[in-house]
């Protein structure tokens, strides 16, 4: 089952995992801005990350060390989060 938030499409499935709310954001941030530019990557600083998604950057290499523990995203070699 997949749930419509205006351009695109995540599954339901995500609001069922045991994530932090910082993990949950960032992922629909990094979901939101790869379906805008057509990619599966998001080659974003942290900072710009932390600023969109109103979190610290200490915060966002928090949600961002879940989402590739979990596998939702991987990192590229430039370090860059691919979304899965």
């Amino acid at each position: 089952m997949y749930f419509r938030l205006n351009s695109f499409q995540f599954p339901i499935a995500i609001d069922k995992l045991d994530i932090s709310p910082h993990a949950f954001r960032l992922y629909i941030h990094l979901k939101c801005d790869c379906v805008d530019h057509s990619v599966d990557e998001c080659p974003q600083p942290t900072t710009t990350l932390a600023k969109y998604c109103h979190m610290t950057i200490s915060e966002v290499l928090n949600a961002m060390s879940e989402l590739v523990a979990i596998g939702l995203v991987i990192l590229s070699d430039d370090s860059y989060p691919r979304i899965i």
